[in-house]
């Protein structure tokens, strides 16, 4: 390692460290050689504001894993007022789709969001987005919830009227309040002591609080003090510490991750669009839509089917592989599972649920 990138890597570990963070060898090592690259432009404000928003939860899209919104709907009929705070909000979006959901159902929600990183932050409160932040929305649901402005999706303001972003560390910002529901997508994947983390979430929640984590996270912490729901799985319920059968570690379910959910109209509409392709016409995002429905229903047979027609027209994309490798998990292949899913963590490095499945795998063997 040269003089200069061993200086930045202590750099960057001080402001990990100082944020409670983590990350993998593989991403610093990358992440330092970018670093490197413009080194002449650094500062110590710069490089923090980097590690923020490079190394923390970024990328997120509205109504990411729907069944989950469609499950907390039904929730959410069960009583008027609901209090709801969003851990590693990112850039508002996870927030927003909370925001319409409680206005379409019709109660009254306050909804927070606490980011680490203040820039994503201020771009939450503006509540503008590109395509990609709105690409799995219907025509309707844009028209409904957005007000387009050149080439950016704004929210409506009526969305904005129950929300608030928070600018800080999850573990060091006080609360003064307790909550209903606590999403906390992705977030233990960084943090330094998901313990901690775990600990803080249930001491927020109401005693009949639920917590919502990420489709395929797996964390055996949480289950010493919450218990998943059956129909929705990524949603887990407070339980008493006093009753919980979870407060021993080895009463912990092995539990494999589970793949994203979408719904049937969704389904049938990605069809659709996807029969009037050729197959080299084949385009990737629906068509790892409807393989990921597959899976989820276990119509293994499709989802090999468009698999093998996706690994031809894209062979270095890494999401071919990852669901190659899901695949091979759900018919009992670890081997063939392992060789796919490696070839998909040297594609993206950064998918942090391909290295849970193979560390899954590794626990297997």
């Amino acid at each position: 390692m040269s003089q200069v990138n061993s200086k930045l890597e202590r750099q960057v570990e001080s402001i990990l460290l100082k944020h409670k963070l983590k990350v993998s060898e593989r991403t610093l090592k990358r992440f330092l050689n970018f670093l490197e690259s413009i080194i002449d432009e650094l500062t110590p404000e710069l490089i923090e504001i980097f590690v923020l928003d490079n190394l923390t939860i970024g990328e997120s899209y509205f109504f990411r894993d729907r069944k989950v919104f469609d499950f907390l709907k039904k929730v959410m009929q069960y009583k008027v007022e609901w209090n709801i705070l969003s851990v590693g909000c990112s850039r508002g979006e996870e927030v927003y789709s909370l925001s319409i959901i409680a206005r379409e159902s019709g109660r009254n929600c306050k909804i927070t969001g606490i980011d680490i990183s203040p820039q994503r932050i201020e771009e939450a409160r503006r509540g503008c987005y590109k395509f990609w932040s709105v690409r799995f929305l219907s025509e309707d649901e844009l028209e409904r919830f957005f007000i387009k402005n050149d080439d950016k999706f704004c929210i409506k303001s009526d969305y904005k009227a129950n929300v608030t972003f928070v600018s800080g560390n999850f573990l060091t910002v006080p609360f003064s309040e307790s909550f209903d529901i606590i999403f906390a997508r992705r977030v233990l994947l960084y943090a330094e002591n998901e313990e901690l983390v775990v600990r803080k979430i249930y001491s927020l929640l109401k005693n009949d609080g639920v917590l919502v984590l990420g489709s395929g996270e797996y964390f055996p912490t949480v289950l010493k003090d919450f218990e998943p729901i059956n129909e929705c799985p990524c949603v887990y319920k407070k339980v008493s510490r006093k009753s919980s059968k979870f407060s021993d570690e080895k009463h912990v379910k092995d539990k494999r991750p589970k793949t994203s959910f979408i719904s049937t109209q969704e389904v049938k509409y990605l069809k659709e669009a996807i029969a009037k392709n050729l197959e080299n016409e084949l385009a990737l995002e629906p068509t790892i839509r409807i393989v990921e429905h597959c899976l989820e229903n276990k119509i293994l047979s499709e989802a090999e089917n468009y698999l093998a027609i996706l690994v031809r027209k894209y062979p270095t994309h890494y999401l071919v592989w990852k669901y190659l490798g899901v695949l091979e998990l759900e018919k009992g292949n670890y081997e063939a599972a392992e060789k796919h899913l490696k070839k998909a963590a040297f594609l993206n490095h950064s998918d942090d649920e391909i290295w849970q499945l193979l560390h899954f795998i590794k626990g297997r063997k």
